[in-house]
């Protein structure tokens, strides 16, 4: 019994070799230590790469794009627990019947909500 404790110990000095391994070869290789290594700018190490400057970088974003996000997720959320149910609609009898019906009919109710709402208008 004792030699299933044995293999755990040896992959938890083996984890903690390889985690002190690499620490130390990210210490040793930090670019602020040194310096510039092989002409890379300080561009590279800002958080865009993309081209453009961080500095001017818009302050406010529109809100109606993660409200859409939102809106994507919940229904496809839905949408995942809609398929196993319809494709298993025989064996889940009418617990099962009745518990999606009740899931689909809050769904619809929250919809209706967001609809009422505007918030759908304003995503155009």
């Amino acid at each position: 019994m004792h030699h299933h404790y044995a293999v755990i110990f040896i992959f938890l000095v083996f984890l903690l070799c390889v985690a002190s391994g690499l620490l130390c070869l990210a210490y040793f290789l930090n670019r602020r230590r040194f310096g510039n290594i092989a002409n890379i700018s300080d561009a590279k190490y800002t958080s865009y790469e993309c081209g453009f400057d961080p500095h001017n970088a818009p302050v406010f974003y529109n809100i109606n794009f993660y409200r859409l996000a939102v809106l994507f997720l919940i229904f496809d959320v839905e949408l995942i627990f809609c398929i196993p149910w319809a494709l298993n609609i025989r064996t889940v009898q009418i617990f099962g019947f009745g518990s999606m019906l009740c899931f689909i009919f809050i769904l619809t109710l929250a919809f209706i909500y967001e609809w009422k709402k505007g918030v759908l208008d304003e995503l155009v």
